[in-house]
C-alpha cells in the first residue's frame, strides 16, 4: 500500500476507502465465510473475556495481545500464542505450572 496515498486524502476519504475495502471483500466470500464472520466478533469478545477472567488482565489488554499477534495467523493458532504469550508473561502456564525460566543472556 502507497502510504503517500493516503497523505493528501482527508479522514472521510480514508474511512470512505476502508469501507469501500470492507465491502468488497464481503461480497467476494462466499456462504460458509459470511457465516463465519457474523460469529467471529463474538466469539473473539468471549475469549477475550474468558482471557482477562482467567488472568486477572483488562479485556483492552488480552484484545491487544489478540490483535497483535492476529496478522497472517488462522485463528486457532492465534488463540493458542495470545494464551501462551499471556501466560508466559504472568509466569504461569495454561495449566497453572510455573513457566521454565530463561536464561537472561539469551
Amino acid at each position: 500500500m502507497n502510504v503517500d496515498a493516503f497523505s493528501e486524502r482527508t479522514d472521510a476519504e480514508i474511512l470512505e476507502a476502508f469501507r469501500r475495502n470492507v465491502r468488497g471483500c464481503w461480497r467476494r466470500a462466499d456462504k460458509a465465510n459470511r457465516i463465519d464472520a457474523r460469529s467471529w466478533y463474538p466469539d473473539a469478545h468471549e475469549l477475550c473475556l474468558s482471557l482477562d477472567n482467567a488472568r486477572g488482565l483488562s479485556i483492552e489488554t488480552v484484545a491487544g495481545v489478540v490483535a497483535a499477534i492476529s496478522p497472517g495467523l488462522r485463528w486457532e493458532s492465534n488463540v493458542d500464542y495470545s494464551r501462551a504469550l499471556i501466560g508466559w508473561h504472568q509466569g504461569t502456564l495454561e495449566d497453572g505450572s510455573l513457566r521454565p525460566s530463561i536464561h537472561p543472556d539469551l
